[in-house]
């Protein structure tokens, strides 16, 4: 099963692992952050470690989490989103190439 796992039962109960190993702090820091701090109010796409891919916009920053807008939401109380930055695992997009190149 993708993000289930069976017990001794054969219930169903959710991972407690992540799916995709994190990379350190320092690299998220150093490397990940700045391309979101400059993809200057465009869309780009995030992937956590558990495996899920979200197109969202950076909204604001604090020292563990970022903030962000995901529009593939369809109720609104829950398009702004905190995202923990050790959960990060990729980003990409033609917003996080283009603030790259510059």
């Amino acid at each position: 099963m993708n993000k289930m796992t069976q017990t001794k039962k054969g219930q169903p109960t959710k991972r407690t692992k992540p799916i995709l190993e994190s990379h350190p702090t320092v690299y998220i820091e150093e490397i990940y952050m700045p391309l979101i701090k400059s993809t200057q109010g465009k869309f780009f796409t995030l992937t956590t470690t558990d495996g899920i891919t979200r197109c969202v916009q950076f909204r604001k920053e604090t020292p563990l989490y970022i903030e962000v807008f995901d529009r593939n939401v369809s109720s609104p109380q829950y398009r702004v989103r905190r995202i923990a930055k050790d959960r990060i695992y990729e980003v990409s997009g033609r917003a996080v190439e283009e603030a790259a190149t510059k």
